[in-house]
């Protein structure tokens, strides 16, 4: 036998397998026959489909016998151009059969589809039917619910009804909302005497819009355990999913949290004065910072808001309304409510005349930034891509400084600018209660190069003496790009270990406004260390990395010490070098930690964790459009710092950026004696060495 031909019986001996269906049986391929087909060995066609697609014209069968579903597959190449004459298997669970259109077809047309009809036969049971299509080693599945009063003429298999307990797990309770992330459903059958039933019927219903994927097949395997993922659907809005498994009428239910939704408010003007007409801008985002378009949302609070009809935001997450100052001086407050979740209280102070001065401590010191710092450009007379503009101004004891001062220019020049504009002008806006002053950054009609826009915020503890006058400044760099290319950020559950080094690894996409792989696309990555954790003991990490928290967050956690139990308190603290310039700068060593030269030290050092290509020479994405990038730690580390991944693209002027939050994860094996349990930062709280 030729290794072509060993190759593709095995292919088709494994595809047998994963087409199995409720019952016990191998259900059906290409045909409508039972058991197994002889085809030849593959031919260039085949050889040449990378990917492909499954359609159905619903995903509903009526359990009369009498219903059909039309099963549609298109093959692609490398290229995402169809493919001609390629072989395909396509298997049904159990109680159904699939018959192609064309009668004893088994290779794709001249359009590169290959259709067919999918019946059932004579279990008529409500179920969820599996469907299962392989081209070139290939395997994909989807699935159609049987719906209806139909009967059925098969009798649940004995493993099934031996079925008294059903036990759910979940490897995390959260699931993030970026679209990338997902959660694993084990569901584990049990009989009378606790003991683990292979082969026992799965029903998993989910609920909330979100949507489950199971591994294989509908039944337990030879563990007893079935397994799937939990993604968030098309609804990115926070919520609570709930999941039900279904074995023998033994029903069990379990949920999890979706998480990520943010919303960030800003007025416009910041400090207005009594009666004044002023602009409310709400942005939405998700879990990776990316916007959420269509969220409705809902404000509250003492500042009176004009809304008319439902504020709904935009393409890039923005939605705008408008608001009238309260007619008496005083600080009033406004929020928003949609995704499921509320924003942070925003308060807003209306001015009778005078602004106080403002006070700003020696130490103090302002930093600016733009969000996103990539944007695309706008058409003529449209200014949908926008960005934010923030000023937030601490004193050394990170307390903010209100009544400042603030206006903000853009410097840019030549073709960058034409059309660009910042949302309040030349107008002066003021700090406010949480020390902060925004505007919004609007593209113009032309791509800059990277970091080709230059806006800087001028500040003062007075008023200007005029619209040019700044005697202090921050700047900030924006780009815009042609046409943003999409990136994304992946990763899988494998760390290694070796020589007491961590390698965590992800895969970098980048694709374009079609969706087709960017190939040779150069690829910049960073990394931040956003907090650091201190406690006594090293327990798994409970740190909230959706939400990631401006202030240093507390937990609890428990250790048991010759029998004894006790709860102590844990600290996330955010990294103290403030501006990340690697030096410490007044007000940034806030817990007094020093060197052994006396000097004092930041916490965490940015040698703690490191990032690189993982072929130091290959930075630049493949055929395929991805890229392997690397995390690597010290195992001391392990478990003690949460990290944010940043991986930026430039193509022929268009740009991209995606960033992803993670938490310095350990090996399961050296949980007993890693190096990792003495604390590399101390236990005491965040302001406290040591």
């Amino acid at each position: 036998m030729s290794i072509r031909s060993l190759i593709f019986t095995v292919s088709l001996s494994l595809l047998m397998v994963a087409c199995g269906g409720g019952g016990g049986s191998a259900g059906t391929v290409s045909g409508g026959a039972s058991g197994t087909s002889t085809v030849a060995a593959l031919d260039t066609p085949t050889l040449s489909v990378t990917d492909f697609v499954i359609a159905t014209n619903k995903n509903t069968l009526d359990g009369s016998g009498s219903d059909k579903v039309e099963l549609t597959v298109t093959a692609l190449n490398a290229s995402r151009n169809t493919v001609p004459s390629a072989f395909v298997q396509v298997g049904v669970g159990a109680g159904a059969v699939f018959a192609p259109s064309v009668a004893g077809s088994t290779a794709t047309s001249a359009d590169g589809t290959f259709k067919g009809d999918i019946r059932l036969a004579e279990d008529r049971t409500t179920r969820t039917l599996s469907v299962s299509v392989r081209i070139n080693g290939i395997l994909k599945s989807t699935s159609i619910q049987v719906v209806g009063t139909g009967t059925s003429a098969i009798s649940p298999n004995t493993a099934t009804l031996s079925v008294t307990d059903v036990i759910l797990s979940l490897n995390k309770n959260n699931l993030s909302n970026s679209g990338l992330d997902t959660v694993v459903l084990t569901v584990t059958a049990l009989n009378s005497t606790r003991n683990v039933v292979p082969d026992a019927a799965v029903n998993v219903t989910i609920g909330q819009s979100a949507a489950f994927s199971a591994s294989s097949g509908n039944n337990t395997g030879v563990d007893g355990t079935y397994r799937g993922n939990i993604t968030i659907g098309s609804d990115k809005s926070n919520r609570e999913v709930f999941v039900t498994a279904l074995i023998n009428n033994v029903s069990r239910t379990t949920s999890i949290q979706v998480v990520g939704s943010k919303i960030v408010l800003s007025t416009l003007p910041s400090s207005p004065a009594p009666g004044q007409i002023g602009t409310i801008t709400a942005v939405v985002t998700d879990f990776a910072s990316n916007p959420i378009p269509g969220v409705t949302l809902t404000f509250s609070g003492t500042l009176p808001v004009q809304t008319g009809a439902p504020i709904v935001t935009g393409l890039l997450g923005i939605a705008t309304s408008t608001f009238r100052a309260p007619a008496v001086p005083g600080l009033y407050t406004l929020t928003a409510r949609g995704s499921g979740v509320n924003a942070s209280e925003l308060q807003v102070r209306v001015f009778d005349t005078v602004v106080p001065v403002a006070i700003i401590p020696a130490g103090a010191s302002p930093s600016l930034a733009a969000t996103p710092n990539v944007l695309a450009v706008n058409t003529p007379g449209s200014s949908a891509n926008q960005s934010t503009l923030r000023l937030n101004f601490l004193d050394s004891l990170n307390n903010p400084v209100q009544n400042v001062r603030v206006r903000f220019e853009d410097l840019t020049t030549g073709l960058p600018a034409i059309g660009s504009s910042i949302s309040t002008g030349t107008q002066t806006v003021y700090t406010d209660v949480t020390g902060q002053a925004r505007a919004q950054y609007v593209a113009g009609q032309n791509a800059s190069s990277t970091n080709g826009v230059f806006v800087r915020a001028c500040y003062s503890p007075v008023d200007f003496t005029s619209t040019t006058d700044c005697p202090n400044a921050v700047t900030v760099f924006l780009t815009v790009a042609g046409q943003a290319l999409a990136v994304s950020i992946g990763d899988d559950n494998v760390l290694s270990s070796a020589q007491g080094i961590y390698t965590k690894r992800f895969v970098v996409s980048v694709a374009d406004a079609a969706g087709k792989p960017i190939v040779n696309a150069p690829v910049d990555i960073s990394v931040d260390l956003v907090h650091y954790r201190k406690a006594q003991n090293w327990a798994p990490y409970s740190f909230p990395v959706v939400t990631l928290p401006p202030e240093p967050s507390t937990y609890r956690y428990t250790t048991t010490v010759a029998g004894v139990t006790t709860t102590l308190t844990g600290y996330w603290c955010l990294n103290e070098d403030t501006n990340r310039n690697g030096i410490v700068d007044a007000g940034e060593n806030i817990d007094g930690s020093l060197d052994v030269n006396g000097q004092p030290t930041l916490e965490p050092r940015k040698s703690d964790l490191l990032i690189n290509y993982d072929a130091p020479t290959v930075t630049s994405t493949n055929s395929n459009g991805f890229l392997i990038v690397k995390v690597e730690y010290s195992q001391r580390f392990g478990g003690w710092l949460n990290y944010r991944i940043r991986v930026t693209t430039s193509v022929l002027g268009s740009q991209g950026q995606a960033e992803r939050s993670f938490v310095s994860d350990v090996a399961e094996g050296d949980v007993r004696n890693g190096s990792f349990q003495t604390p590399p930062y101390g236990f005491r709280d965040c302001r406290t060495a040591g």
